[in-house]
Formats: structure tokens, sequence, C-alpha cells
């Protein structure tokens, strides 16, 4: 494929791909490392001084990932789904739990038959801002923070207001915190030693 036509080594791209998906199997937080790596491999062909620099390929990679998207959203959107938020290699969306075994069988299926793999999870609760920033609690109980919502925890969190807003979201909308207000002061006067 297209990876041969402009890499001499393909296979070290293959071996961090399948590197990557065995360790994702095996739920292994390393994991994220290979997908930062294969994903700066993508963005090369983005970068003019880079070796690899071809704008069309990153943008096929971009309009592909997107018109998948797209194509599972055409098959599922007579399921009563709402979509929540969509990017060019995820979608999160909201059904009814009888539409999830159906909903699994169209996207398997698209899968299939693009020789590619994707993993369906459920999610339990959302605290969503954007694509980029967001965290959610899968049906294993398990909580995955992406963007801000990821760097709540570092000591920049008094930096940025947004942040302690972050904080009391997730207390609010995953840990069951029922005052936000009383949730956004504790944030404040944790993170704040000159409050």
């Amino acid at each position: 494929g297209w990876l041969k036509d402009i890499c001499d080594y393909p296979e070290r791209y293959e071996m961090l791909r399948d590197r990557r998906i065995k360790l994702k199997n095996e739920k292994v937080v390393e994991q994220k490392y290979y997908k930062r790596l294969i994903n700066s491999f993508i963005d090369c062909f983005n970068i003019k001084d880079s070796l690899g620099y071809n704008p069309n390929i990153n943008k096929s990679v971009v309009l592909n990932g997107a018109l998948i998207m797209y194509l599972v959203y055409l098959k599922i959107q007579n399921l009563g789904v709402d979509v929540i938020e969509v990017n060019t290699d995820g979608m999160i969306i909201k059904t009814d739990k009888t539409n999830n075994f159906k909903i699994r069988e169209i996207v398997n299926g698209i899968c299939e038959r693009l020789n590619m793999s994707c993993d369906v999870d459920e999610i339990t609760k959302i605290s969503h801002r954007n694509t980029q920033s967001y965290c959610v609690e899968f049906a294993d109980g398990s909580i995955k923070k992406i963007g801000t919502f990821g760097k709540m925890e570092d000591e920049l969190l008094q930096t940025n207001s947004k942040r302690y807003l972050s904080e009391c979201l997730i207390n609010y909308y995953l840990n069951n915190d029922n005052d936000i207000m009383q949730g956004l002061m504790n944030v404040f006067l944790r993170n704040d030693p000159t409050y």
C-alpha cells in the first residue's frame, strides 16, 4: 500500500502498530506512547521540512477517517442515536441500551469490510467540553480523561480556571457530588495556596 511507496522500512511502522494493538488489547497503559508515535508518523506528512512531506497523504488519512465515521453514522442514525461527539477516529453516541447489539453488529460489519479494527465501548457517564477535552466513565467503572480533563492533577491546575471547572464537572457528573458550587470552592481552596 501507500506506506511502501513512501517509506524505506515500512515494517518498522507495522511493528509499532502491531505492538500498540497488542498492548491496547492487553489494556497496558504504555500503548498510549505507541499511539503518539504512530500519530507523529502520520503528522510528518504535513511538515514541510520532513523527509516524508506529502500533505495529500495526511489529508487522505483525515478524510478517510471522516468518511468512515460518516458511514457509521448513516448506518446507525435510524436506531435512535444522538451523536455527542465525532472526530476522524471515533464517535460518542447516546442510545437506548436495546440498540447496543445492533450498533456493534453494524460497526463490526463495516470494520470487516474495510479490513480494519475498532473498539466499541459502553460509556455510562460523560463530562464533555469538546473533541479534545472530555472525561468518560466506562461500564466497567474505569475512567478516561482527555485534554484539560486529563491535566487536572498536575501542578498547573491553579493557573487555569477552566481546569477548576473541569474537575468540578467530573465530580458533579461522574462522582455524584451534588453541590457544584461547594465543589468549585473545594477545588479552588485545595489548589491555591495563596487563598
